[in-house]
């Protein structure tokens, strides 16, 4: 596993420039790799758009991808605005349903790309995301799991 501080590259530029709206600021990234059949997947998290209650510590709108050979699949979306939402995401989740102030989340009515991706079965990707829940800076990508989610 290697994180994206390390000399590899990291795909949060991919995810983001393939799943953000146009715009939107960028206020953190992650990544690590896997291996996923002797090939090199990553997993990426992206937070961004408006910051939301500061004074309570701030959040703001979350995106979770799996990248393999280029290609970008959502794992998880969550967004506090309408306009934050993810690109394509009514292509991906057409019965998805915001909230009346226009946020939402793709837990649980919908099952992104992502989550069918092979990296989900690999035991080191499992174990990470475990260790994630409620700490760690992708536990917004894993914290549905301890709520009867893909785990």
């Amino acid at each position: 596993m290697v994180g994206c501080g390390s000399q590899d590259r990291c795909e949060a530029d991919r995810s983001a420039t393939t799943l953000l709206p146009i715009g939107v600021q960028v206020h953190a990234d992650n990544c690590r790799v896997f291996d996923v059949d002797d090939r090199e997947v990553w997993f990426s998290h992206v937070e961004y758009g408006e910051l939301m209650d500061c004074p309570s510590g701030c959040f703001a709108s979350h995106v979770c991808a799996v990248e393999d050979d280029g290609v970008v699949l959502l794992h998880y979306a969550a967004w506090t605005r309408p306009e934050e939402r993810p690109v394509g995401i009514e292509t991906l989740c057409p019965d998805l349903v915001d909230t009346a102030d226009g946020s939402g989340e793709t837990w649980p009515s919908c099952e992104p790309p992502g989550l069918s991706h092979p990296i989900n079965d690999v035991a080191a990707f499992r174990d990470f995301a475990a260790g994630e829940i409620g700490r760690g800076p992708f536990r917004l990508c894993f914290n549905r799991y301890g709520e009867g989610g893909p785990l």
